[in-house]
């Protein structure tokens, strides 16, 4: 009997954490930007910047990876964040390198920006800055395996 009730809520809690898979919302898209790249699923483009000039081409995904996206994006809670969400704390090195992920789902738009070296402020911003830098890691795993991205040269710009 003890043994029941040490596992029940172990049990409980595991089932809170697994997410199952929603469907995409026909209204989807995302827009990821970084210092040499900007994706942008709202246009279908993709921008690379290079020292001089930038280059623009169309950029498709399939519907699993876009459904794989929007199930990460809620699996990791940041359907929680708000609207424009900005962490606060102390940049820890320079260049600090900051992304932006931009993302519309159920006629909802979020914005969430990313601070590579930040020394969050607070243990929510911790919690969540783990869960971005975990959740880019998945887009942009999708990203650079995408045919229309590798089919174009790699940024020339050089970060000091």
């Amino acid at each position: 009997m003890k043994y029941i009730i040490f596992i029940l809520p172990i049990a409980f809690l595991i089932s809170c954490n697994i997410q199952q898979n929603k469907d995409l919302p026909k209204d989807f898209g995302f827009c990821i930007e970084t210092e040499t790249n900007k994706v942008n699923m709202f246009d279908s483009t993709l921008i690379r910047r290079y020292m001089i000039g930038d280059t623009a081409i169309r950029i498709v995904f399939s519907k699993t990876d876009l459904a794989f996206i929007y199930n990460e994006f809620l699996n990791y809670n940041l359907d929680n964040l708000p609207d424009f969400y900005n962490p606060k704390g102390n940049i820890m090195e320079q260049p600090a390198f900051i992304d932006t992920f931009s993302i519309r789902f159920n006629n909802k738009t979020k914005k969430i920006v990313w601070i590579q070296s930040l020394n969050c402020s607070s243990l929510k911003d911790k919690y969540y800055h783990i869960k971005q830098e975990q959740f880019f890691k998945v887009v942009f795993s999708i990203v650079l395996d995408n045919k229309d991205y590798l089919s174009i040269e790699k940024s020339n710009i050089i970060f000091k």
